[in-house]
């Protein structure tokens, strides 16, 4: 059944629910502070099939067993004049929307997700409307209201995990409108690794050096290498915690008390990698990060501690040098935690899009 909206009645008369409810700017560090992005879809174009992921670590506000019930967007403040202009024109006349939202609770990836576009599994959690956008205010600043605002003929039960919407549009083509909403964009982010301190060399000198690399949590492998160790000889690469004791004993720890003057441990060594050098002394241990938002700009460290008697032939060990390991701020290869995945005008009715990861709309969800 198609309902035909008055303009203004998503703007205003729907604005009219209940305060008692609650509700959650996604993601929460935009609640009041405007995006780095803006975005002319979904409500810029008349035709769009317009899909938003957000994984979980931006919905941790929103508990899990939430009715969930509306949501609402907002104009870029900054980019356009004070009056959005939302009344579609078609032939030099009011154009109505046929709008419609669906929603699921999303198992998928979020930074890849599939350009496939597919009702299967999805709710329909607003059914076709018929309507007129208003004209919307921006406000003082320093962002816009949520003034575009949706509410659900039927409620989504939020199962903590997460969340996929779906916005379509498929009225006739050709209107005219000019609405921006704020959104944010990511840039591609990982994380770092180099030494502990300046002084925290490997023996003997100028052998037993050590890079590394790390990313965000999900998008790739710890990564840490072994230069100039004996060859042909067993090395293993210890992961770590901390830089402050070992057994009880306060780091660095010079190990002169056995033979090795100048060898040192840096960090405890928790996590054991056994390896064997190749030919010329080299080895590496490549770990998978799990996608956890608790990794998160998390460190480790890092030291390699090797069978090599060029310290001392009657001891026959030696250390590496000792790194730390920082994981980037995001879960996957984007600090946003949202993707998109778009089809307009000829492509809205159709079964694929265009993937665009690490953005979104900036949205409020209210249960």
């Amino acid at each position: 059944m198609i309902r035909l909206a008055p303009v203004g009645v998503i703007a205003t008369t729907l604005c009219g629910w209940s305060f008692g409810q609650t509700s959650a700017v996604i993601p929460s560090a935009n609640t009041i502070v405007e995006g780095n992005s803006l975005d002319q879809e979904p409500f810029g174009f008349n035709q769009i099939t317009h899909l938003q992921y957000i994984d979980r670590s931006a919905l941790t506000a929103v508990p899990s067993g939430a009715s969930l019930n509306r949501i609402e967007y907002r104009r870029d403040w900054a980019s356009t004049a004070g009056t959005a202009t939302m009344t579609r024109v078609l032939r030099g006349v009011p154009a109505p929307a046929i709008w419609e939202i669906w929603m699921i609770n999303y198992l998928g990836p979020v930074q890849n997700p599939t350009n496939v576009i597919t009702r299967t599994g999805w709710s329909n959690v607003m059914t076709p409307i018929l309507v007129n956008f208003p004209d919307l205010p921006r406000g003082a600043g320093p962002t816009a209201n949520f003034t575009l605002s949706f509410a659900f003929d039927f409620p989504l039960l939020y199962n903590g995990g997460n969340l996929g919407v779906s916005h379509v549009a498929y009225e006739a083509n050709g209107g005219t409108f000019n609405y921006l909403a704020d959104g944010v964009v990511s840039a591609v982010t990982a994380g770092s690794a180099g030494r502990i301190s300046p002084t925290a060399l490997g023996c003997p000198a100028e052998q037993n050096r050590c890079e590394g690399a790390a990313p965000n949590p999900g998008a790739g492998n710890l990564e840490f290498y072994l230069y100039g160790g004996k060859p042909s000889s067993t090395a293993v690469a210890y992961l770590g915690t901390n830089t402050t004791t070992w057994l009880g004993s306060p780091l660095p720890l010079n190990l002169g008390f056995m033979g090795l003057g100048a060898c040192s441990v840096y960090t405890d060594l928790v996590v054991p990698m056994p390896r064997v050098t190749n030919t010329v002394g080299n080895a590496s241990a490549i770990v998978p990060v799990p996608g956890d938002p608790a990794l998160t700009s998390a460190t480790l460290f890092g030291q390699w501690v090797l069978r090599d008697d060029r310290v001392n032939p009657a001891v026959d060990l030696a250390t590496s040098d000792g790194l730390r390991f920082t994981f980037g701020p995001a879960v996957g290869g984007y600090s946003v935690p949202m993707s998109v995945v778009s089809a307009g005008l000829n492509l809205a009715r159709g079964r694929t899009g265009f993937v665009r990861p690490g953005e979104g709309l900036i949205f409020r969800l209210s249960w």
